[in-house]
């Protein structure tokens, strides 16, 4: 594990904050229309879930391919993996932009940041290797709860941020949360078998298609989160005018 890739992670987990964060920020507003206020809650259920399995399937073929482990993901997984996680985080933040208070807030984030630590983990079990052993995702449960805790902290600020140095410091634990909880999870979850046991992997996609997912899933964000601001912003002068 390098610090520049750390750092890229870090950058991709911020990136997908930011985004989320723009969006919970907003979707709470009544005087913006029920379609725009929708828009919001899935723009931002997909960028902390998708956020969170696309950098974790990062973290997890950075961190094999330094180790000379040999692997295989399931592409087909991923993506329906993506769009049911983000589907059901969608739904709980919806419940959250029609009950903005503080108990609905803090379930609300607590049961997406469940999801994302599934996400992750999902990611990890995307990965098909003869050289690694059984995953136990036991040892994985305090960390996700943990997370879930922290997200739950993070939406509750970025909701009701009513400084910009909270949504700050909300955008980066919630990064830093995100990246510490990848690395913690891959460290748990994949480990190598005994040489004498361990076979090559026959099926599924080349690490590189999962790294190329990755980056292409990162630049998606960056394009949702430039766009959404753009439109927000001119909605906003149409509305002073």
């Amino acid at each position: 594990m390098t610090m520049w890739l750390v750092l890229a992670v870090f950058l991709s987990n911020s990136i997908a904050c930011v985004l989320a964060a723009f969006c919970l920020a907003r979707m709470t507003d009544q005087r913006r229309s029920r379609r725009r206020r929708t828009l919001l809650v899935i723009l931002g259920s997909w960028a902390l879930v998708g956020g969170g399995y696309y950098n974790m399937l990062f973290v997890a073929v950075t961190n094999l391919q330094a180790a000379g482990i040999e692997v295989r993901y399931t592409l087909v997984l991923i993506i329906l993996t993506v769009i049911v996680l983000s589907a059901l985080a969608a739904g709980a933040l919806l419940l959250v932009s029609r009950r903005p208070s503080i108990a609905w807030v803090l379930a609300g984030g607590a049961a997406v940041g469940l999801l994302v630590g599934v996400a992750s983990l999902r990611a990890v079990n995307s990965v098909r290797s003869g050289q690694l052993a059984p995953i136990d995702f036991g040892n994985s449960v305090p960390t996700v709860a943990s997370f879930s805790v922290v997200v739950a902290i993070s939406v509750a600020l970025a909701i009701s941020a009513f400084h910009r140095a909270l949504l700050v410091v909300a955008i980066l634990v919630l990064g830093a949360a995100m990246t510490a909880t990848q690395y913690v999870l891959a460290g748990q979850t994949l480990v190598a078998r005994p040489s004498g046991a361990a076979a090559s992997a026959t099926d599924g996609v080349l690490p590189t298609t999962a790294i190329l997912v990755a980056v292409l899933a990162f630049l998606v964000r960056m394009m949702a989160l430039v766009v959404v601001s753009l439109t927000d912003t001119t909605g906003s002068v149409r509305q002073r005018a």
